[in-house]
Parts: C-alpha cells; sequence; structure tokens
C-alpha cells in the first residue's frame, strides 16, 4: 500500500480505536502502541492496512495483515490479534463490512474457473493487495472526505471491493460461504444461531437446525472456525460475560446464570483463564476489548 494514502487519509483516524465514517459499512481503527494478544469479534468483513500491521490467531493459525496483504472474514469468528506500530508510526486500517446480499450478487455473477486457486477452508483468509485494489483505497479515502461523495458513489465503491476481493486467490472459500447449498453456507447459519442469543443451544439442535447430521457438522464446523462447537460457543460467552459486567448493569452471579454455568465460581475459572483476570477485574480489559462489526 502506497505510504501517501496513509498520509491522505489521516482525517478518518481522528481517535484511538474504532472511528466511524461517511459509508456506514466503512470504519477504521487506529492504535499509537503495541497491542498485545487481544479478544475480537469479526463479523462478515475485511480488513485493509494503511500502516503497521496486524496478526491474527484463530486457535493454532496465524494470519498476517499489512500493507501488502489484506484480510477477509466472510463468516463471523472471535479471534486474538496482536497489533504492532512500525516506526512509531500508529497502526491504521479500514474495516469494511461484508453485505451478504450483495457479496451473493456478485459472486454470482463471476465464473467459476476465477474463482480462487486455495485449498484452505477456514473461515478466514488473507490475499494479496493488487495495483487495483490499492487504486480503490486511494478513491476511497477521497470519497470519505465527503459525505455528499460518500453517499453518491460509496456503494458503487464498495461494490467494486467486493468484487476485487472476490477475485483474489484464495477467495475460494468466499464461494463456499455464499453457496446456498454448501456446508460452508449452512455452518455461517449455525453461528448467526449462536451469535442471536441462543448460547445455551445443544450441539444437535444447531445441526438439526441446518440440516445436518450431528458428525457431519461437527467435522466442518471445526474445519471452518479452528474450534469445536462447544468451545466456539465458550468463547461467544465470555466475551458476552464481559460486555454484560463492563455494562455496570448486571453482577457476577447474575452474569453466571445468564449464561448458563452451573456456578458462579466455575464462571470465574473460566473467565480467567480465558481472558487473564477475574471477572472482578474486568475493567482491566476496557481498553482493549473491540468488537469489529
Amino acid at each position: 500500500m502506497n505510504s501517501k494514502i496513509a498520509q491522505k487519509a489521516h482525517f478518518l483516524f481522528e481517535n484511538e480505536g474504532i472511528n466511524k465514517t461517511f459509508i456506514k459499512n466503512v470504519k477504521t481503527y487506529k492504535a499509537s502502541t503495541f497491542e498485545p494478544l487481544t479478544n475480537f469479534i469479526y463479523d462478515l468483513c475485511f480488513v485493509v492496512v494503511l500502516q503497521g500491521k496486524k496478526i491474527a490467531h484463530l486457535n493454532e493459525n496465524t494470519f498476517t495483515y499489512d500493507c501488502d496483504n489484506y484480510l477477509v472474514i466472510p463468516t463471523t469468528l472471535p479471534l486474538k490479534c496482536e497489533t504492532h506500530v512500525l516506526e512509531d508510526k500508529p497502526f491504521l486500517g479500514i474495516v469494511v463490512s461484508i453485505d451478504k446480499n450483495k457479496m451473493f450478487e456478485v459472486i454470482s455473477k463471476i465464473s467459476e474457473e476465477k474463482q480462487g486457486i486455495s485449498s484452505n477452508n477456514l473461515g478466514i483468509f488473507s490475499d494479496a493487495i493488487t495495483d487495483k485494489i490499492e487504486n480503490l483505497i486511494d478513491k476511497l479515502v477521497e470519497v470519505l472526505a465527503s459525505k455528499e461523495e460518500s453517499e453518491i458513489l460509496g456503494e458503487q465503491l464498495i461494490t467494486e471491493l467486493y468484487y476485487r476481493i472476490a477475485k483474489g486467490n484464495n477467495a475460494n472459500f468466499l464461494y463456499k460461504m455464499f453457496s446456498k447449498s454448501s456446508n460452508e453456507n449452512k455452518i455461517a447459519q449455525a453461528l448467526k444461531i449462536i451469535h442471536e442469543d441462543q448460547l445455551n443451544i445443544d450441539i444437535h439442535t444447531l445441526a438439526k437446525k441446518v440440516d445436518m447430521s450431528e458428525s457431519s457438522f461437527y467435522n466442518h464446523f471445526k474445519e471452518i472456525t479452528s474450534l469445536t462447537p462447544l468451545q466456539y460457543i465458550k468463547n461467544i460467552k465470555l466475551n458476552k460475560a464481559k460486555n454484560l459486567l463492563l455494562s455496570k448493569n448486571y453482577k457476577i452471579v447474575e452474569v453466571s446464570d445468564i449464561l448458563g454455568y452451573i456456578s458462579p465460581s466455575k464462571f470465574t475459572r473460566d473467565f480467567k483463564s480465558f481472558f487473564g483476570v477475574p471477572p472482578s477485574k474486568v475493567e482491566d480489559l476496557l481498553s482493549k476489548e473491540n468488537l469489529i462489526n
């Protein structure tokens, strides 16, 4: 990515963390110092880095996205990420949400022989930034400087970005995810059910809801998310617990009960194991935990 684009985009990064823009599907993220492994929940998006780099961890798999590579997350995934600043310059990234209907429309018009070459089946992938994508990001930055231009030209630019991302060498999983008859799409439906506050749903019911056998559901779920269904649900539960506690409207005992734990002590052990601090110290996570969507 041309460094001049980062210089031009400085107005998009007024605040640390997440910044909104004139286009609802586009946010920016700024970090002025190194951020160690931090829990994020990414929801159908791709991330383009203008400056610095991030390393995303999905269980034992790692993905680096920087000025040369973007990251695509075509389904909802909990990731652990570390953020690096380079040469004392802050990390600057642009996060573009993926509209399912628009991406499906784009993908349906691309011929099958040009739908990526990678054999990766994880629900996340990185790809190289091409000249065409770089030019689009440059144009997007220009458009985001004006509310009027964002409203008139923004959707067209985002659609073209969807197309360029879908044409990447590693984008084959994207096609599977948006094919309504595929197992990958069925797992995406299951992830949506989990995130719609059905955290205590059992695996048998989940598999039945998406019309899969339990064994097939389990295998495909782990292949895509790198986690078993129970590990994934536990991950989401604990992130939800963190948000409930940070709202200061709930006590630890109440959160434990809401999330279906057999006891507050079991909840406390799991929370500390996952976040590194007990629920009573949840505010220590306030500056580090983020939801990207």
